[in-house]
């Protein structure tokens, strides 16, 4: 009968009969006694030795691309205690085992990624397994393998500083599948780096790089199965700044108060070309600016002679201004000094004039100080001269003065040196002596020449000695008339003529520079008339010539 067919495979897979002979007697036997005591005694069905029932609500899920959840309610045993649950794939019959005896989830691994399953649950006790398994779970798909992302597209790059840029990209059109989690930009040259994280397209920040360089961008895109390939380049980017230090500044000194300083044109302009270069000095801070993008040379002066200077120059272009380059020290030349090795004074003979005679080096002008009246005309008294021979007079015989000469370089630098002396004490009636007063003990024919000699010794303005020695000349040749009891000396408009009667009794003079008859000497008595008759020009060195008149007719 199909019920003791299924007894006897039920008591065989739980090793309750021996062999199949065994059995097979057991069986007949067992049928027997179940006929004969059908009436009084109950015998459990082959349903009831498979104590427990097929588990409830399975339900399955993909938890990746090989593995799956299968969730079930509890079976029920009414003999046996039921010991675990087991879930199995269809297809591929792959199991996964939970050992516990209530309902629970079975982690069923091993499956084939991309492969769709449904799946049953049996409950086992201690004697094996249910012979009723669940209804078929739902069906699930395993995901697909995953693996790196594709490479991001349309990288464009933008320099947004000195060293700083944009770059802009988009997704890839597969993650791979598994999410994005960040994307990173590298640059060329210099491989750069800048990460972003997120999913989708974006843009990253890119900082560090270098002014005024021209870059190029790749991308990559990572999950979490790796990095892609990189994206193509991005265009190319230059970023923006001041410039670089200038190059090669070298300064040369050019003078006492002048230098040049040359230099080059920066390794980079910033990205943006170069308006113009300043140089600075150090000490001084004096500055100046050349308008230009490549490199040049300043011209600096105003400098301090004998002085150390360094310069700093920098770049300008419309970014902003470089660091400066410093070039090496330079010293300007030094000013020449003029020195005074002597100093003394040669006395003419007459003790009221002479020179200054003094040596030394470098010496471009002198400032005399002493008595103003002694100084020539010609020449500013107080102030420095180049001209001045040292030529001296107005002195008294006998008399000792204090002066002083300040030497000085054509750099306006020198020193200052005194002198003491003491003038001759009388007047020498030599011949030839180049006296300012001609004696009335010197014959008349000696006057001239000695006064000439004075003339050409002190006189400095151009043309004013001669026209002195013309005028004493004048004088020299007026004689007296016998019908009349007067004469004129000569005047002029533009020497200085002073003349005077030395015999007050015997004659009279008008003022050569009186309105009306100017220089008119008047006969008073038959005596002998003694005229002085002084000259003098811009060089304040007069001459004075003395001579005797007899008027045969005078005023009575």
């Amino acid at each position: 009968m199909p019920g003791t067919e299924r007894l006897m495979q039920t008591m065989k897979s739980r090793k309750i009969l021996g062999g199949e002979a065994t059995m097979k007697m057991s069986l007949r036997i067992f049928t027997v006694l179940s006929v004969v005591a059908s009436s009084i005694l109950f015998v459990p069905s082959a349903s009831a030795i498979h104590d427990p029932s097929a588990p409830t609500s399975v339900t399955a899920t993909s938890t990746g691309a090989t593995t799956a959840n299968v969730s079930f309610g509890s079976s029920y045993s009414m003999y046996f205690p039921i010991t675990s649950y087991t879930a199995t794939s269809s297809p591929g019959d792959i199991t996964g085992t939970i050992y516990q005896s209530g309902g629970g989830t079975i982690n069923v691994s091993g499956l084939t990624p991309g492969t769709t399953y449904t799946f049953t649950v049996r409950a086992s006790t201690t004697f094996g397994p249910s012979y009723f398994a669940s209804s078929p779970s739902n069906s699930i798909t395993t995901s697909s393998p995953t693996t790196a992302p594709g490479a991001p597209t349309s990288v464009t790059a933008t320099s947004t500083g000195a060293t700083t840029a944009n770059v802009s990209f988009t997704a890839p059109a597969s993650d791979g599948g598994a999410a994005i989690t960040s994307y990173t930009a590298t640059s060329s040259p210099g491989g750069v780096t800048g990460t972003i994280s997120q999913a989708g397209s974006g843009t990253i920040a890119m900082s560090g790089l270098t002014a005024g360089t021209a870059y190029t961008f790749t991308v990559t895109a990572t999950n979490s199965a790796g990095t892609s390939a990189a994206s193509s380049a991005s265009n190319s980017a230059t970023t923006v700044g001041a410039p670089t230090v200038p190059t090669s500044v070298v300064a040369t000194s050019t003078g006492k108060r002048s230098a040049t300083v040359s230099f080059g044109a920066p390794a980079s302009n910033g990205g943006s070309v170069v308006t113009s270069y300043t140089a600075t000095s150090t000490p001084g801070g004096i500055a100046q600016t050349l308008t230009q993008a490549t490199g040049g040379t300043f011209n600096f002066d105003g400098l301090q002679p004998g002085t150390a200077y360094t310069f700093a120059v920098t770049a300008t272009n419309a970014i902003g201004t470089s660091a400066a380059a410093t070039s090496s020290s330079i010293t300007t030349t030094p000013l020449v000094v003029a020195a005074l090795s002597s100093l003394s004074f040669a006395d003419d003979g007459t003790g009221t004039g002479g020179k200054i005679v003094w040596s030394g080096t470098s010496i471009d002008a002198v400032l005399y100080t002493g008595p103003a009246n002694s100084y020539p005309g010609p020449y500013n008294y107080g102030a420095f001269t180049g001209g001045w021979n040292g030529r001296i007079r107005n002195l008294t015989p006998g008399t000792e003065y204090t002066v002083s000469l300040y030497a000085v370089s054509a750099d306006g630098v020198g020193e200052s040196k005194s002198l003491t002396f003491k003038t001759s004490a009388t007047l020498p009636a030599l011949a030839g002596a180049a006296s300012a007063t001609i004696s009335r003990a010197d014959e008349m024919t000696a006057q001239l020449p000695k006064l000439f000699a004075w003339i050409d010794e002190n006189t400095f303005v151009e043309g004013e000695g001669d026209r002195m020695k013309m005028m004493l000349n004048k004088f020299d040749a007026l004689v007296t008339s016998p019908h009349r009891s007067h004469i004129k000396v000569p005047t002029s408009r533009v020497l200085n003529v002073v003349a005077t009667s030395l015999t007050p009794l015997a004659c009279s003079v008008v003022s050569a520079t009186a309105k009306e008859h100017a220089g008119l000497v008047k006969a008073l008595s038959g005596d002998t008339c003694t005229i002085s008759y002084t000259v003098s020009g811009g060089s304040r060195a007069p001459a004075t010539m003395v001579k005797d008149f007899v008027f045969k007719k005078f005023a009575k």
